[in-house]
Parts: C-alpha cells; structure tokens; sequence
C-alpha cells in the first residue's frame, strides 16, 4: 500500500515539475570574453565568485563585476597579485567576499578581504580558508618557514582584527579526532573551514606521527573521535584523518581516513549523535555542503543525500527539480546553496553548429520539484532495499 502510493504521488510530482521545466542556459560569459571558472556560490545562492588569472569576479543581478582591480601592491610589486586558484569564498549574501593572491615576485601568500566596495588588507602572509555568513569572521593559516598556525581574523568595525597561533581567545574549546602529530610536531596547523555563524571551525594538524582533525567552539562536542570500527594504528605507523567539508549550523563534519601507505582514502561523516561513522560513497567528497549537512557534492559531481544514503547525477537532480536539460551532456554539479535548491556546476552544452565543454551554468529547483526529486528517490531506495533483502 505504501509504496503504492509512494510510487502515485512521485509521478503526480513529476509530472508538475515536467509540465513547468526551465531551460538550462550557460552562463554568460566574463567580461573578458574567457569562460567563467566557478569557484564558490553564495549561501543564499544569489551570487557566484569566479577567477580568471588575476582576478575575481562576481556574478549577482544577471552580471559579471570585477572585484580584482584595486589591490594595493605589497613590498613594491607590480600589480596585480596572481590569485590563488582555490581560495575563494563568500559570505551568505556574497557581499563580501574572501581571497589568497600569491605575489609574483617570491613565493609567498596573503589573504584579502572585499567589503563595502574595497578590498582590505590582513597580516602577512597568510590564506583565507573560510568565512562566516555575515562576512565578519574569516579563518585560514597564517605561514612561516618551517610550519603553518591557524589564523583568524575578527571585524571590529573599521578593520579585521587578526589573532594567529593560540586562537583559544576566539575558539574556547578544542578537540582533535584522534592523536595525530606526536606531542610537539605540529608541522602544519591550519584552519579549514568555519560555520555560518562564526562560532566553530575545523582545523588539520599534522607533522611527524600523523595528521588529525581538530574542531574548535565555544563548548565540546559529544562523540568527536576516529571512525568507529578502525583498528588503532601499530606502534611506528602513521594515520592521517583530515577535514573536507562542514555544514553551516557545524552539526556535520566530513572528513578522509587514510591509512599509513597512503593508498586508502576512506570518508567518514562525523555528528554528536553518530560520532565518526564511514560513507560508502561512489566518489570522494568536496567541501561543498549543504547547511543541514544532508546534501554532500562529491567530486564526479554528483549529490550524495544522507537522508535517503543514495546518490544522484547532476542530470537526475536536475530533470527531477524541473529542468529542462536538452542540448546538455556531461553534468556536474559543483556547488550548491545552503538549502540544495540553488546549484551550480559545468557540462558540455551542445550548441550548433559546435560542441562547448565545460561550460558553466547555474539553476534554481523550486521546493515542489525538490520534494518529487526526494519522493522519487525514496522510492528507489526502497525498492533497492528490498530486492537485496
């Protein structure tokens, strides 16, 4: 009777989504003329940061803007800064937005802060690895020649305030995974993502003896340790657990098990309920996570939903959340809102008379057709379930 009617109110669903489908549109491109490399989505999923070279630009309103052409050169250099491929991200409105250039003259790495139309400059050298909802806290590393700490910086109004080293000031509580490093051999020590209101971070600490995830708040958390089931290492070897993703409200943490040889990179899911716990996962995941936790991009681009433990593909996700996808092969999602409903990735667009690939897009699925994309595959799961029974 339940799956029967599963099954009558999915296709009802469906069949709304499909009779109302949006075309997928590529992106336009930037003003350079280049193709848009998409690097983060806003958590309201009003904008998107690219970067082309040396500079970083917003897409919000149905435009590309430049961010990139007022940096303040450092030491004499020539500007502008080459920017660091990976190290972009914005707060919840994408209103500001947080940077790492690389100077050109001797290697070395700073972070940048654009807000109220400016970018502002923090200690150097450092790198910026996350950054609050409201733009007014951002975390990182701060690097020096032989190791790295965590870096932190807080807005005071006028300026960020920046604390590196002991950010016990900020982050009160501290709690490590498993024992990582050897008391002392913290060769790297970086922070690697904060949650939307600014109050928990995750940091990697890693060195001689292994490396480690360490969460950072204002108070501890229940069950934060190693996965469960995992011998411990033999005296001599190394393991390393180190973070990928956590969700906004900090009640997820995603992360990579690895083993002494290197070889084995198993991911794991972290919450005080479960403690650490594997994920069987068909690809490795990517710190694009949805604000619940439920929704994790994996790196082939296709959605894991934690809820239902199924993955979807990019053309699934779509065509179930009522768009039209035509002219399109080769989905990938790789970025997503804090609700799942605003996503972003690439594909190949077929376009005559040529063939474009990689070309970025973004799409907004109403609720009604997130609802029929969930039903549908709850229903396949179930299905799934029992024919393996």
């Amino acid at each position: 009777m339940y799956v029967r009617l599963a099954a009558a109110v999915a296709a009802s669903l469906v069949a709304a989504a499909v009779a109302h489908a949006q075309s997928l549109q590529p992106l336009p491109a930037l003003p350079t003329g280049a193709s848009a490399n998409i690097k983060q989505l806003s958590g309201d999923g009003s904008t998107l940061a690219a970067i082309n070279d040396s500079t970083i630009y917003r897409f919000r309103n149905g435009a590309w803007q430049s961010l990139a052409n007022d940096w303040t050169p450092f030491q004499g250099e020539a500007n502008p800064y080459r920017l660091r491929d990976s190290g972009v991200h914005l707060s919840r409105d994408g209103l500001v937005v947080g940077a790492t250039a690389r100077t050109t003259q001797f290697d070395g790495f700073f972070a940048r802060i654009y807000r109220d139309g400016t970018w502002r400059s923090t200690q150097f050298p450092s790198l910026v690895y996350g950054i609050s909802a409201d733009g007014n806290r951002y975390v990182g590393e701060a690097l020096f020649s032989s190791n790295t700490v965590p870096h932190v910086g807080t807005w005071n109004g006028s300026s960020y305030t920046v604390i590196e080293g002991n950010t016990s000031s900020v982050f009160p509580s501290e709690q490590r995974f498993s024992q990582g490093p050897l008391q002392g051999a913290d060769d790297i020590r970086r922070f690697q993502g904060i949650s939307a209101d600014g109050q928990t971070a995750i940091s990697y600490s890693s060195g001689v003896g292994g490396g480690t995830i360490v969460r950072h708040g204002q108070s501890p958390a229940a069950n934060v340790g190693r996965p469960a089931g995992q011998p411990l290492p033999v005296p001599g070897s190394e393991e390393f657990l180190s973070p990928v993703a956590m969700s906004g409200d900090a009640g997820v943490i995603v992360g990579l098990f690895t083993n002494n040889d290197g070889a084995t990179q198993r991911p794991f899911r972290w919450t005080a309920a479960t403690g650490s716990i594997f994920l069987n996962l068909p690809a490795l995941p990517t710190a694009d996570i949805s604000f619940d936790g439920n929704m994790l991009v994996l790196a082939n681009g296709n959605i894991y939903y934690h809820n239902i433990a199924d993955t979807l593909t990019a053309a699934q996700v779509l065509t179930s959340g009522g768009i039209d996808i035509n002219n399109w092969s080769d989905l990938r999602i790789t970025q997503l809102s804090d609700n799942g409903q605003t996503l972003a990735g690439f594909g190949t667009f077929n376009s005559p008379p040529g063939v474009i690939t990689n070309t970025p897009w973004v799409a907004t699925i109403p609720t009604p057709s997130m609802l029929a994309m969930l039903a549908v595959t709850a229903l396949v799961s179930s299905r799934r379930k029992r024919t393996n029974v």
